[in-house]
């Protein structure tokens, strides 16, 4: 049996309504093979820049930190970002490849107005040059040496490289490493502007992200609907509650912690 979870609202703290849907597979196989595929695949997709999206907003909390919690946390978000870069680039690949012609042609007409939009605002985004791919190439899996070498060679020889070294490796954070690399990224996106680089780093990954997630989210409720159930109950949905889920301005990422030793 495969299960499909649809998530309502919670305000104030109060419970999380989910709706459960269990399907057999052979209903399941009433898709047509080609959505059928699409549907597992952005079904993981939406799961992982969910996952991704929310650990990066995790480490954007600095409020009553001192200095060497702050530069590790925003160091530990970059880090996200730059991950979660190369997962949006191969998410609008994935579309680009696999939501063709024929795709759109038949299921353009059933999705909402906001689906579209975010379809071609993907599309008109990922025609251009654009942060997405450069970053994704240069620095969210693999590392241009020159590029490195040029932000090094830019440190004036009186200037110091910081590092903080803890008994577990896992606390370590050599700081001007990471800051050495971030810069050549903020470099390649914005030269010479480093603060402008890192607002459009933030600004267009959550914006591209949010528009991932709504077109995703709509060709899945749209398969739904059109094979599995016009609605909650045709579906057979049980509702399911989670007592007091933590909002998500409640929830902060610190870097440094206290390990348990069998960990």
């Amino acid at each position: 049996m495969l299960k499909v979870v649809l998530m309502g609202k919670a305000k104030n703290n109060k419970p999380l309504i989910l709706h459960r849907v269990t399907i057999s597979k052979k209903r399941f196989d009433s898709i047509p093979e080609p959505e059928r595929l699409l549907f597992i695949r952005f079904g993981h997709l939406i799961f992982e820049l969910n996952t991704l999206l929310r650990v990066f907003l995790w480490s954007s909390s600095f409020e009553n930190l001192q200095k060497e919690e702050i530069n590790a946390r925003m160091a530990q978000g970059v880090v996200i970002a730059r991950v979660l870069i190369g997962k949006i680039y191969e998410a609008y690949v994935l579309i680009k490849n696999r939501y063709n012609r024929e795709m759109a042609k038949k299921y353009n007409p059933l999705l909402n107005d906001a689906a579209l939009e975010a379809l071609s605002h993907l599309k008109r985004y990922f025609t251009n040059s654009n942060l997405i791919n450069t970053v994704r190439k240069k620095y969210a899996f693999h590392y241009s040496h020159d590029e490195l070498a040029k932000i090094l060679m830019q440190i004036p020889p009186e200037d110091n490289l910081v590092f903080y070294l803890s008994q577990d490796s896992r606390n370590c954070f050599f700081s001007s490493a990471d800051k050495i690399v971030s810069n050549a990224m903020l470099e390649a996106i914005e030269p010479g502007h480093p603060d402008k680089a890192q607002e459009r780093l933030e600004k267009e990954t959550i914006a591209i992200s949010k528009s991932l997630r709504i077109f995703l989210q709509c060709f899945m409720d749209t398969v739904m609907m059109k094979y599995l159930g016009k609605n909650l109950e045709e579906m057979g949905a049980i509702e399911i509650r989670i007592p007091k889920p933590p909002k998500d301005t409640e929830i902060e990422l610190p870097y440094f912690l206290y390990f348990e030793e069998s960990r």
